[in-house]
Formats: C-alpha cells, sequence, structure tokens
C-alpha cells in the first residue's frame, strides 16, 4: 500500500468523522447564516491536540473553505473565522493563530500565535455617539504571497508578496513588496532576500 494510498485513506475517514460540522456549515449555507456555525466549528476542532486534530481540521477546512490544499497542516488551538478563505499547497499555520479573511499561496509558514486580519479596517469609528460595536467597518481578503515566512507573534493586516519573511513580533499594516525581510512595529524593510532568481531592488528605505 503506497504512501498516497494510505494519505488518501486516512484524508476519507477524517471527511467522514468530520461530516456533522461541514454537513451542518452547508446546510446553513442555504439560509445564507453559517459564518457562525463555521467558526463555532472551526474553534470546537481547533481543541483537538496532536497529528488527529490536524487531520480533522484539514478534512473541515477541505470541505468548506472556498479552496483548500490537501497537504495544508493547522496546528492547536489555531482557525479560520472567514469560509471565504483560499488556501495553497503546502501551507502550514502553527498553534495558537487566527485567520480571518485570508488568501494564502503555496508554501507559506506561519508561526506560532500569528493573526492575520481581515485587512485594517474591519473597525472604523466615525461618531463618539454610538458604541464601538454598533460602527461601520469593512473586511477585505488579506493576501500572501507564495514562500513566505511569518514569525511568531506576528499580527498582519496588509498583503505581503511571495518570498518574503515577517520577523517574529511584526505588525504589517502596509503591504510588503517581493524578496524582502520586514521587522518591527509597524513592520519595515530592512534588507533584500537575494536568493536564487528572487529579483529585488537595489536601494531601500
Amino acid at each position: 500500500m503506497t504512501r498516497r494510498l494510505i494519505r488518501e485513506i486516512v484524508n476519507g475517514v477524517c471527511t467522514i468523522l468530520t461530516f456533522p460540522l461541514w454537513g451542518m456549515v452547508r446546510l446553513f449555507t442555504v439560509f445564507g447564516n453559517y459564518q457562525t456555525i463555521f467558526s463555532a466549528s472551526g474553534q470546537w476542532l481547533s481543541l483537538v491536540p496532536g497529528t488527529i486534530g490536524v487531520w480533522l481540521r484539514r478534512a473541515f477546512y477541505r470541505m468548506t473553505l472556498e479552496d483548500c490544499g490537501a497537504d495544508f497542516s493547522i496546528g492547536f488551538l489555531s482557525w479560520i473565522s472567514s469560509p471565504q478563505s483560499v488556501i495553497g499547497k503546502r501551507v502550514y499555520i502553527g498553534s495558537l493563530s487566527v485567520m480571518g479573511t485570508v488568501e494564502l499561496d503555496d508554501n507559506v509558514l506561519i508561526g506560532s500565535s500569528v493573526h492575520v486580519l481581515s485587512g485594517r479596517h474591519q473597525h472604523s469609528p466615525t461618531s463618539l455617539d454610538s458604541p464601538m460595536n454598533a460602527q461601520a467597518g469593512t473586511f477585505s481578503r488579506t493576501s500572501i504571497g507564495s514562500n513566505v515566512w511569518i514569525g511568531n507573534g506576528a499580527i498582519v493586516m496588509a498583503n505581503i508578496d511571495s518570498n518574503t519573511v515577517i520577523g517574529a513580533g511584526s505588525v504589517v499594516v502596509r503591504p510588503i513588496d517581493r524578496g524582502v525581510v520586514a521587522v518591527g512595529n509597524p513592520a519595515k524593510v530592512i534588507k533584500a532576500l537575494n536568493i536564487g532568481d528572487v529579483k529585488t531592488p537595489d536601494v531601500w528605505s
């Protein structure tokens, strides 16, 4: 029995085991009120530890996200809050991380305790006469390009281009260009990554 066949069998078993959850999400989608049940299901599955938890979460998200790679890995106590998300191939998300509405391209590596928000304008207060929880906001999809490494504890509110490293604890509030290392709060480019065919500018501000 080949390794690929074993993987497919385990994926199938986990898909069956998570059917009550993703089945409810799909059912509620018909009525247009599935966001809450989707988030709750992801949070519940985030409590399952170890390799079993990774497989169960993968099976659930493959059945509920817009698109999700077959080799996606998401760690203990981590979840995705929006079903409008897209996950590429060989994506890894560490423990204690929360993803909003995201598009993660192939080979994205995300450390532990990382938060990727649905843009930087989720809360846009316009009047002090209304409570904050009643103020309007805009949710958008945050895009992270291929082959990006985001260090532990980072907060991402803007797009990150491919072949880029974001330092641990950084806060990304503006788009980050391709092929660089960015660190700090707010995150700033500190150097270019001249690796392989990565083409980066000669001068950085």
